[in-house]
């Protein structure tokens, strides 16, 4: 491929990764349909696929910057936790160790997982965890802060994202919601609690795929990363105001129809 070529297939996943990394339809799913419709080579897919998700992090960061000046307050200089700063650094740290521990452990497996039968029972999964989530929230009437608890159970869900086309999403708005939170509460957490964990595998990627890089990559890497940090920024506030508030049965159903989308276009 050409590198006109090659940006252009990267600004495509960008918007791609934008506009889907932050509703629980997995990210991951869409990525492998377009990079198999835009036929790109293996060894471009893996770390440009990091790099557009670095993005789209860094568009939460900065959406979520006052939290998370805060929580560099709360580390520094001790800041005082209030009502109106109810989640603290301890929070991101403790829902992340499973994903960390388990990610690292199952590291080298997981390339293993990036195909599309494997895809679509983890989007049948998923839509079977939307559809319980969906009947329990009514049951919600509380408002109360996220504990301990409840950290820990989103923190073991945030483990199925390492199942691609499982949606990570999914897996932490779902058991936030199952574990007694509001969805609007379990929505904000889920959110911010994705930027350590995408900056994190980057690096990790990144050192993996190193020599997978070279300077005539760059103008792809970085026409993707922007692609995706625009688009990202665009869609976020409005996404997180949907899904604060919307029903989950939409994704449900477009999880169904995607999954019989790659069955039938994709697997034959």
């Amino acid at each position: 491929m050409t590198m006109t070529t090659n940006i252009f297939n990267a600004i495509i996943l960008g918007i791609v990764e934008g506009i889907t990394e932050f509703f629980p339809i997995s990210s991951s799913g869409h990525l492998l349909i377009f990079t198999n419709i835009l036929e790109m080579k293996n060894n471009e897919i893996k770390i440009l696929n990091t790099i557009i998700q670095t993005g789209a992090a860094l568009s939460i960061l900065l959406h979520f910057k006052e939290k998370f000046v805060i929580f560099l307050e709360q580390i520094f200089i001790c800041k005082q936790i209030t009502k109106k700063n109810d989640l603290i650094y301890h929070h991101i740290i403790l829902g992340n160790i499973p994903i960390i521990f388990i990610g690292l452990c199952i590291y080298q497996y997981i390339k293993y997982l990036s195909n599309f039968y494997s895809i679509i029972y983890a989007l049948i999964f998923g839509t079977i965890l939307l559809i319980l989530t969906e009947i329990s929230k009514t049951k919600i009437s509380s408002n109360k802060n996220i504990e301990t608890p409840q950290i820990l159970i989103i923190g073991i869900f945030q483990c199925l994202a390492l199942w691609p086309g499982f949606s990570r999403s999914c897996a932490t708005i779902s058991a936030g919601i199952l574990s007694g939170l509001k969805q609007s509460k379990s929505v904000e957490f889920s959110f911010i609690l994705s930027v350590p964990i995408f900056f994190g595998a980057s690096v990790l990627d990144v050192i993996n795929n190193f020599y997978d890089i070279s300077i005539n990559n760059i103008p792809m890497l970085f026409s993707g990363f922007l692609s995706a940090f625009i688009t990202s920024n665009i869609v976020i506030k409005r996404c997180l105001n949907t899904m604060k508030n919307c029903s989950l049965i939409p994704f449900i159903i477009y999880r169904s129809i995607l999954s019989i989308i790659i069955y039938l276009f994709f697997m034959h």
